[in-house]
């Protein structure tokens, strides 16, 4: 799944906010 880095990078970012 290409989607897979984007959904952990916004979920870090998502996370951090």
């Amino acid at each position: 799944i290409l989607d897979f880095e984007i959904v952990i990078r916004g979920s870090a970012v998502a996370f951090r906010k």
